[in-house]
Order: C-alpha cells, then sequence, then structure tokens
C-alpha cells in the first residue's frame, strides 16, 4: 500500500512538471500567443483555410476562408455552414465581436454562428491573443 501511495504522488508530481513545462513554453507576446493558438491549439486554421488535393494548407492562403471540406454527418439534424469565412484581417467583424464568438459561443446579438463551428468558452485572454494575431497578418 505504501508504495501505492509513493507511485502516486511521484506521478503526480510528475504530471505537474510536465504541466509547467507547457506553460513555461507557450508564448507571452499576445500575437505570438495568438498565432501559436490558432495554429497549434485550436487548429483555426484547418477549416478557415484552403486546402491542396492532398490536404496539405495553401501557405499563401492562409485564413482566406474556403468551402467546408466535408458535410454533416447528420442529415436530419442543424444546417451547417456551407463556408468557413475569412478571418484573415477579421474583416468584417470587430474585436468585440470574435472575441465575444470565442468566448461566449454567441455573437453579441446572441446568435450562434452555424455548425462545424465549435462553441468555445475560450478565456477573454486567449480570445484577444488570437484576434491580434489574425489582425497582424
Amino acid at each position: 500500500m505504501k508504495s501505492l501511495v509513493l507511485a502516486i504522488a511521484l506521478l503526480s508530481v510528475g504530471a505537474f512538471a510536465v504541466q509547467a513545462e507547457v506553460i513555461a513554453t507557450a508564448p507571452t507576446d499576445a500575437v505570438a500567443r495568438g498565432e501559436y493558438l490558432a495554429v497549434s491549439v485550436v487548429q483555426c486554421i484547418q477549416c478557415h483555410s484552403p486546402h491542396d488535393r492532398e490536404g496539405n494548407l495553401l501557405r499563401d492562403q492562409l485564413f482566406t476562408g474556403q468551402a467546408m471540406p466535408f458535410t454533416s454527418p447528420y442529415p436530419e439534424g442543424p444546417r451547417w455552414a456551407p463556408r468557413a469565412p475569412a478571418i484573415k484581417r477579421l474583416p468584417g467583424w470587430s474585436t468585440e465581436e470574435f472575441v465575444s464568438i470565442l468566448t461566449t459561443g454567441k455573437r453579441l446579438n446572441g446568435r450562434r454562428p452555424e455548425s462545424p463551428m465549435p462553441q468555445f468558452r475560450m478565456s477573454t485572454q486567449d480570445a484577444e491573443a488570437i484576434a491580434a494575431y489574425l489582425k497582424s497578418l
């Protein structure tokens, strides 16, 4: 029993150390953090950027929007957006509107984006970082 308690304690310390290392390597500058989040964590880049026939991102068209690359698996379910809109430089979006979508899952008027857009509940800081990154492009 004593060895089980010791093993659990060591695993807990190890897990905390790994989590601390991940947090320590995440960028702190807002634009760099926004890029890290939009490209590597939340992966906005995948739906909001065109791909070639092999599925590779078209690097010269990142975040310029595209037709949805897949259809809803629920034919009788909610309507899916036919396109992922361009979000490079946030055309037609205020920062407040964009941050609202990423923090509450709704626009400022209370409407939700069409599926398959996830209803995120990000922190304001992360949502503002993504907005800063996209505006910088």
